[in-house]
């Protein structure tokens, strides 16, 4: 029998696609190879199975698309099935990378570094900020896909801890959930000139991926560089 195959699209931003078994050489493993035509004229494989379903996850943002089965026997010969599609569009939020760091640098503004999300069709990254875990969390930059790292101009993290997130968004608009929450560390220290002391405090940082091991302490004099001067262990 031939190949017949069906698309049905259930407009959660997948492609379902179904078929009959076709009976070939024992010597054939019996994969299906799936193709999709996107854009017109150019196939592209898209999996290989031995189940007769598939659902192909639409990264694109609203189009037709086409597909069809192949299956090759033992004698390198080809079995095609018809060609079955129809308009479908990408409802999918991209997946969610994690934050790597936060810091503040010299002139006292918070960095956020992080890492790229594994979704092909991600177009931007959105930076979230707030003054508290508990939000409201306020969009303060929106930069391309391509970076992994900004700065916030508008910080105040000289002053007080920021609690910071970022979300992905794709080309077609679909924007991931919040990930998890980064602070900037916020030292204040106090100097008892009798006791020739200074006293230093500072927040817990949060969510480091590895955990957090140890704090170290570093001391500049009258503008020199600095170098470490003690280590706090977790």
């Amino acid at each position: 029998s031939t190949i017949f195959l069906s698309v049905v699209n259930p407009g959660n931003g997948t492609a379902m696609l179904n078929w009959n078994q076709l009976f070939l050489d024992k010597k054939n493993e019996g994969y299906y190879n799936i193709y999709r035509e996107y854009p017109l004229g150019t196939w592209t494989l898209r999996d290989s199975t031995k189940n007769l379903t598939f659902t192909d996850l639409i990264d694109l943002c609203s189009d037709s698309i086409s597909y069809k089965i192949e299956v090759y026997d033992s004698m390198g010969c080809t079995s095609v099935s018809n060609v079955a599609g129809g308009k479908f569009s990408d409802q999918t939020p991209p997946t969610i990378a994690p934050i790597d760091t936060v810091s503040v640098n010299a002139a006292g503004l918070a960095g956020i570094s992080w890492n790229s999300s594994s979704s092909p069709d991600v177009d931007s990254v959105i930076i979230y900020r707030s003054l508290s875990s508990a939000g409201p969390w306020n969009p303060v930059l929106t930069v391309p896909a391509s970076q992994t790292s900004a700065t916030n101009l508008a910080s105040t993290a000289a002053t007080n801890t920021e609690y910071y997130r970022i979300a992905f968004k794709d080309s077609c608009g679909n924007l991931s959930a919040m990930g998890v929450i980064h602070k900037t560390i916020y030292l204040t220290h106090t100097f008892d000139i009798c006791d020739t002391k200074a006293s230093l405090k500072w927040n817990k940082y949060i969510n480091m991926n590895a955990a957090v091991m140890q704090y170290r302490i570093l001391r500049s004099d009258n503008g020199s560089a600095f170098s470490l001067i003690a280590t706090n262990s977790i």
